[in-house]
């Protein structure tokens, strides 16, 4: 292929919109040589094969030949403007055919957006003089080793008694500061093994001799570290018939014991990553530079009390340490649990909320839209003679990549859409009806889905 014409636009740090430009010939060639394997293989009534007429060929495959040199020539280019500009890309692209359809002896562009892999550059390092350090293994060594495994695969079990050494034991906590409260400084069900010193010093010591109690601990938090966004269901009706945990309604103290105890989880895994990534600065790797940098900015907010999102990290930042999981990084719905059937406590949200009466089910339809908003998702319908279906995508999706929700193949084999506005068909009656009143449209690759859209592939 011919040398290509890219131009980038940077959208974000790491996402990035290829202008890209096929010259003339190189379409044209394409175009021969497509239509000349097709002479070579295919059977023509009148016609032996390789020596059927140009204009035959074009009346009958010109669709076919069209939709194959548009795919190759998108696959090719792109790859080779990757190439060029030396990008990673980290997702499916999206195509935007802004010049229109592909057509022989003329010039093809189209762009593409895509988030790339951020290109790091770390200075400071070039002079700097490495100490090789030497170690030996002692006796002392082997057995502390052999103790620390026997420590890792021991399993706890419950016991009635006293609280002793080695013990793990779940704790409710608050904090004060010259005898007043500490903002969101309350904390229940928090683990600690008495003697390894994870809490203030001293803590964990004045536990021993300590009776059982209850807590609600903190082990779900492990379950939902692989969601997108998090639902923070916050109660604020009146019943003495529906017990809370605390004996009274509190919302603001509940938002800020469950949100303390996100931070203190997403501490622990911020600690544990800056105590392991030692290791991989002492070898000069440049990426573990800069994630210890993201690391210690993490760690002073969260050691503040406050959540990992206050950080204010860049997009690029936010890459480098997504696979943490950090619970306080993610998005947050809070839902407000209120009843029509009682008094419901007054409560400011520090973030986007919906409120829900779950007795005469209520605001379940506004919980669903924001959900939908918080991760970026929309809906698109299919319908026919037997069943209609929703299919969710995100926000921006085109047209083939929409259609993969149904299947794989619509992406590749996508023609083109017919699409017409929910309301519209159902005030229509039918689609005959909608497309008499020119409702109907007719759309291609590069049409972007929008939210409530009917939509019929043509593949």
């Amino acid at each position: 292929m011919q040398n290509i014409k890219v131009q980038v636009e940077d959208i974000t740090p790491v996402k990035k919109k290829l202008d890209i430009s096929v010259p003339a010939e190189t379409v044209s060639r394409e175009f021969k040589a497509a239509y000349q394997n097709i002479r070579s293989t295919a059977s023509i009534a009148g016609f032996r094969k390789g020596a059927a007429p140009m204009n035959i060929l074009k009346a009958r495959f010109a669709g076919h030949v069209q939709e194959d040199v548009t795919k190759r020539i998108i696959e090719s280019s792109y790859s080779m403007a990757l190439s060029e500009k030396q990008f990673m890309p980290v997702e499916a692209p999206q195509i935007d055919l802004k010049g229109g359809e592909l057509a022989e002896d003329k010039e093809f562009t189209f762009s593409v957006t895509v988030e790339i892999q951020p290109n790091v550059a770390v200075d400071g390092y070039r002079g700097m003089e490495l100490n090789k350090e030497s170690s030996a293994v002692t006796e002392e060594d082997i057995e502390k080793g052999v103790q620390n495994l026997k420590e890792a695969a021991a399993q706890y079990k419950e016991v009635d008694r006293p609280a002793n050494e080695g013990d793990l034991v779940m704790v409710d906590f608050e904090a004060f500061m010259n005898g007043e409260p500490v903002k969101n400084g309350k904390g229940e069900g928090y683990p600690c093994v008495i003697g390894e010193k994870s809490l203030l010093p001293g803590f964990d010591e004045a536990l021993k001799g300590a009776s059982k109690g209850e807590g609600l601990g903190n082990k779900f938090l492990s379950y939902i570290r692989e969601v997108d966004a998090i639902a923070h269901m916050v109660r604020v009706f009146q019943d003495p018939s529906v017990i809370h945990v605390a004996n009274k309604i509190d919302p603001s103290n509940d938002i800020g014991v469950i949100n303390l105890e996100l931070v203190l989880a997403d501490m622990e895994i911020v600690a544990k990553r800056l105590g392991t990534i030692g290791k991989e600065i002492k070898k000069g790797d440049k990426g573990a530079m800069l994630e210890e940098a993201i690391l210690k900015k993490l760690e002073k907010v969260l050691e503040a009390g406050r959540m990992a999102s206050d950080a204010d990290l860049t997009e690029e930042e936010k890459f480098k340490i997504k696979s943490l999981n950090l619970l306080t990084l993610k998005p947050m719905l809070y839902v407000v649990n209120t009843s029509e059937a009682s008094e419901n406590t007054e409560v400011k949200l520090p973030g986007l909320s919906v409120k829900i009466d779950p007795v005469f089910e209520k605001g379940f339809d506004d919980l669903i839209k924001k959900s939908y908003e918080l991760l970026g998702l929309m809906t698109y319908f299919t319908t026919g003679e037997d069943e209609s279906r929703a299919w969710t995508v995100k926000i921006g999706s085109s047209a083939p990549i929409a259609g993969q929700a149904i299947h794989t193949d619509f992406k590749d084999k996508f023609i083109r859409a017919e699409v017409v506005f929910w309301k519209d068909l159902l005030d229509s009656g039918s689609y005959a009806n909608a497309r008499s009143k020119g409702l109907v449209r007719t759309e291609g690759k590069e049409y972007i889905v929008k939210d409530g859209d009917v939509i019929e592939f043509k593949i």
